[in-house]
């Protein structure tokens, strides 16, 4: 069974939440230490050579899906996406005309 691709969004959204604040503790702290061994790891396949990189993919991660869930139209690979702004548009334009 394939999600919606609304929910896959929101929980890439949520996923890509969990990886920035992991990213942004382990660069104040200036190191990897003292996060779980399941975080170091997902940390790990984050691209960046540096914790600052790192946290900076992730942050880019995180804004690109949140444009995502907000204007489809931001992301030209999903065709059938609707975002909150389409939605929005297509509820005031259709209750224009029910009057």
């Amino acid at each position: 069974m394939s999600d919606n691709k609304q929910t896959a969004v929101l929980r890439k959204i949520v996923q890509d939440t969990y990886v920035v604040k992991t990213a942004l503790f382990c660069y104040e702290q200036k190191s990897m230490d003292n996060v779980p061994e399941v975080s170091k790891r997902l940390l790990n396949t984050i691209q960046g050579q540096t914790l600052l990189e790192k946290l900076q993919t992730a942050w880019h991660g995180l804004q690109e899906n949140v444009n995502m869930i907000l204007d489809a139209s931001t992301n030209k690979d999903e065709k059938n996406m609707v975002g909150f702004k389409q939605v929005l548009s297509f509820s005031i334009t259709s209750n224009l005309f029910d009057v």
